[in-house]
């Protein structure tokens, strides 16, 4: 004897609760498993019934239904992703880009656009980011001038990223940066400010003998990250085989609110690209190393118990981590005044003992001024660290040096970054080749 089929049990129904109007009901599992439902109500029992029907199917197809999205405000959302969930593509973001990306959001998000900013998470249109962005490129800086263009893409992937990963903590249906929107371009990129080789040697002579002299002739032969040097441990030089190898990179960051939070912490992390790298230096450098080591053994010595001995090839006062932001101001900018003299062949002015006289004040004054009228006259770039790094790279390629070399030296992650960085010397680049061929098919000197 068969048994009859056991009929589908419906989870909608259709009820008139006062003439002419029939409401609709069908029960859901919410996606936390919670049990719910939702309704509707019709003037015609036909439409109730239909929607209830269309409802079933969609529960059929596993579609999610009556999910609550969220109410957070924009910048809520991004400020409790940075402090407390901090998981991207590849894993946990670093604390440092965390407190990066943040002040970006807080600056160019938050102070910039509130509106956009408390915004409900789920209410954050395509319209809205699109005019946001646009808005950034033509005048996102405090004095109105357009935004560079390289803050303006960072920004918009910070947020691309952070809206795609509300979608997977269900926060929101869709992400409302569409695949077509791309943002304005912004500030167009300018060229990397570089040393020449005939300024690169007045810089070299500039630094000895000076304080922290051998870190910046350092940054120029290596090329490195100055957060690489500033991380550098005395156990990762090698001076028989003249090359120092890169593993850590020193970073700082606020211990507590990432965004406002006072004081600094340091550690030591992996580099950029998270690689280790051998950079060969020559013996200059490595005489100029060894003349360093045996100064900072005499001065542990006198600093004594108070001296952090915590290995580092560069300290700051008493063996504490650089702040690399504090040497450039004291010693890095006067250092490129120093050397734009040489180039000159003149003297600064001499500074007397530092003092609240205005006797002091006036010498100050008349040394920076002079400072900055040798750099014109000299025509020397006004670099920052970092411009080591691209001077180094610039004038190994213009001397006809492989790409792959400079990348590996540069501890970029594959040549083609290189080369998109330093696309300003491929002109220089494709000369060298154009003569090369001539030379190798023996018609130069006819072309001469």
């Amino acid at each position: 004897m068969t048994r009859p089929r056991a009929r589908r049990r419906r989870s909608g129904s259709v009820v008139e609760r006062q003439p002419g109007s029939f409401q609709a009901r069908v029960s859901i599992v919410r996606p936390d498993g919670s049990r719910s439902s939702v309704s509707k109500t019709f003037t015609d029992p036909k439409l109730a019934a239909q929607w209830v029907s269309e409802m079933e199917v969609k529960k059929g197809r596993g579609e999610a239904m009556g999910q609550k999205w969220s109410m957070q405000p924009f910048i809520e959302f991004l400020r409790e992703f940075y402090t407390e969930i901090r998981m991207g593509r590849k894993g946990e973001i670093s604390r440092r880009t965390c407190q990066d990306d943040l002040a970006l959001c807080e600056l160019y998000l938050a102070k910039r656009n509130p509106m956009l900013a408390h915004t409900p998470l789920s209410k954050v249109t395509t319209d809205q980011l699109a005019k946001h962005f646009r808005q950034l490129s033509d005048a996102g800086r405090e004095d109105g001038a357009p935004l560079a263009e390289a803050t303006v893409s960072r920004l918009f992937r910070i947020v691309r990223a952070r809206l795609a990963f509300a979608v997977k903590l269900k926060r929101i249906r869709v992400s409302p940066v569409d695949g077509e929107m791309i943002p304005v371009a912004g500030n167009l990129k300018k060229d990397q400010t570089v040393l020449t080789p005939l300024q690169a040697r007045a810089f070299l002579t500039a630094c000895e003998g000076e304080r922290f002299g051998v870190l910046f002739a350092a940054l120029l032969w290596t090329g490195c990250r100055p957060g690489e040097l500033a991380g550098l441990l005395w156990r990762d030089t090698d001076f028989d085989n003249k090359v120092l190898r890169i593993q850590r990179a020193l970073v700082r960051t606020r211990p507590t609110d990432l965004a406002r939070g006072a004081g600094t912490s340091w550690a030591l992390a992996p580099t950029k690209t998270k690689k280790a790298r051998q950079i060969p230096i020559p013996d200059d450098l490595v005489q100029m190393l060894k003349r360093h080591k045996a100064e900072q053994a005499s001065y542990r010595l006198l600093a004594g118990a108070e001296y952090e001995n915590n290995d580092l090839v560069f300290p700051g006062e008493y063996g504490k981590p650089l702040y690399l932001d504090t040497i450039v101001k004291r010693y890095f900018k006067p250092m490129l005044a120093k050397a734009a003299a040489l180039m000159l062949g003149r003297t600064l002015p001499p500074v007397p003992v530092p003092s609240r006289s205005p006797v002091y004040t006036a010498a100050l004054a008349a040394r920076h001024a002079a400072e900055r009228q040798m750099m014109r006259d000299a025509e020397f770039p006004d670099l920052s660290l970092y411009s080591l790094r691209h001077s180094m790279a610039t004038l190994l390629l213009q001397s006809g040096v492989h790409p792959k070399i400079v990348s590996n030296r540069l501890g970029h992650s594959t040549t083609n970054v290189t080369l998109e960085i330093y696309s300003h010397v491929s002109p220089a680049i494709q000369e060298q080749a154009v003569h090369a061929l001539e030379e190798s098919l023996g018609t130069r000197s006819r072309s001469a």
